[in-house]
């Protein structure tokens, strides 16, 4: 039987403090372990010293390294200029990921912009020597991108990261172990026909993207009004409904069963830059690309999906993997709509 797929829906389902002291290094913490400068509290701290400076206007408050370098959306920026210019204060929502041996950490958050206007950041810094040498930032904003209304909003009311984010590593995994897990995910869902290996899937994985929850899980957004009935045809006869589960009606891994995620057709320049080692998490970068060739999918169980992308684009993506017993436990990104075929500009991607 044929599927019509609202494709909105469908690309929903796929994604889907105060500053330290001003122009000073924060004071270190101890103990340090050997070999590293910066450890999580100092880490934590040059990312709120970084949010503050945003919001100030004023990245020059910052540590900074002699050749600082800044990127948002994948575009090279001078400091000050971008976000910079139109930050204007910081939400509730914050969520950090720590990276001390490589002297990195990572953060998705809420910030306000001109005023009332709730955006979400996806932020990397890296350290040399305890002073910034890079800045990478990526944002979902409404109306821009491929944010919903109510993301940011959602993300305020939780306030603070699902506790299962907060919990230390509970099976102490390697940092390669953790990063070749997650990488499964972007090697599964690319072309996904809902034919492939899903065991790196935990049976309860959820998934939440630009503040919305993109899979079954405990934190489903509000239920809204469905949408009007299709007129009848010309026969009288109503028209058959869509048969089958919406993917965000499922796990992780019940969603890529379906086969209906196919319509990414590549996921390249994978980045896993920040291991937060001891809550076991890997934080990557991409791009997630969709040609919009294709126009009839045939899904897991031998049906058709009908419809498509109209012309091609590309999702960037910051995502967070949460492993748990050597499975993803949730996932956690911030995407936004970028030009077919973009680069970084980072790693030589």
């Amino acid at each position: 039987m044929g599927r019509n797929i609202v494709w909105g829906a469908a690309a929903a389902a796929l994604s889907l403090a105060a500053a330290g002291g001003v122009g000073t290094e924060p004071a270190r913490a101890d103990p340090i372990p050997i070999g590293i400068d910066c450890d999580r509290a100092c880490l934590q701290d040059m990312v709120d010293q970084t949010l503050a400076a945003m919001v100030a206007h004023d990245a020059h408050r910052l540590p900074l390294a002699p050749d600082i370098r800044y990127t948002e959306d994948g575009q090279q920026l001078a400091l000050n200029d971008g976000f910079w210019g139109t930050a204007t204060g910081q939400g509730v929502y914050k969520h950090y990921f720590l990276d001390p041996r490589t002297e990195q950490a990572a953060f998705f958050g809420v910030m306000k912009e001109n005023g009332a206007n709730n955006v979400i950041i996806a932020m990397r810094i890296k350290l040399e020597g305890r002073k910034i040498s890079e800045i990478e930032t990526v944002f979902s904003r409404t109306g821009l991108g491929t944010a919903g209304p109510n993301g940011a909003a959602t993300l305020e009311a939780m306030g603070k990261p699902d506790p299962v984010w907060l919990n230390d590593n509970p099976d102490h995994a390697s940092r390669e172990d953790i990063i070749r897990t997650s990488n499964k995910y972007f090697t599964a869902l690319e072309n996904d026909d809902g034919k492939g290996d899903y065991s790196f899937f935990a049976d309860d994985c959820w998934r939440f993207e630009n503040g919305m929850q993109t899979t079954s899980g405990p934190h489903p957004a509000p239920p809204r009004a469905p949408p009007p009935a299709a007129a009848p045809p010309a026969g009288g006869a109503a028209p058959a409904p869509r048969p089958g589960p919406s993917p965000m009606s499922l796990s992780c891994k019940g969603g890529f069963q379906t086969g209906t995620l196919q319509v990414v057709t590549r996921i390249r320049d994978r980045r896993f830059p920040v291991v937060d080692e001891e809550k076991g998490v890997a934080f990557a970068f991409g791009f997630f690309d969709h040609n919009a060739q294709q126009h009839d999918f045939v899904l897991a169980d031998g049906s058709h999906m009908h419809g498509g992308l109209q012309a091609p684009f590309t999702w960037e993506i910051a995502e967070a993997f949460r492993i748990d017993q050597g499975k993803i436990k949730v996932v956690e990104a911030v995407i936004n709509n970028v030009p077919y075929g973009m680069k970084a500009g980072w790693d030589g991607h």
